[in-house]
């Protein structure tokens, strides 16, 4: 299970194989890896802030434009090499950051 937030929506748990397609669907292209924190990762659209993609949640100086998935660091086992879920408490802490700072968006 991973974290899943799509611009000015709050964040919601999926369930998503452990696939490079999915994760491009799921943020609509292309994605980049940002590492949150120690075994947590987030995934985002590349080019999101140059295709115009509506802003997501700021995130130091350059914020993340279009949909975001946050999981458990690669697995070294792991073909694809993401985990396939966010620890419980992981998934709390970065939903209520990334939920209160959607208020704050224009």
């Amino acid at each position: 299970m991973v974290l899943y937030k799509e611009p000015k929506k709050i964040c919601e748990r999926k369930i998503i194989q452990n696939r490079l397609t999915d994760f491009r669907e799921l943020v609509e292209g292309n994605f980049e890896c940002v590492r949150l924190g120690r075994r947590v990762v987030l995934f985002c659209n590349e080019e999101g802030k140059l295709k115009n993609l509506p802003l997501n949640v700021p995130l130091g100086e350059d914020p993340i434009h279009g949909p975001l998935i946050v999981c458990g660091e690669k697995e070294k086992d792991s073909h694809f090499g993401v985990a396939q879920s966010l620890p419980e408490l992981s998934y709390i802490y970065y939903a209520r950051i990334f939920n209160a700072t959607m208020f704050d968006l224009p």
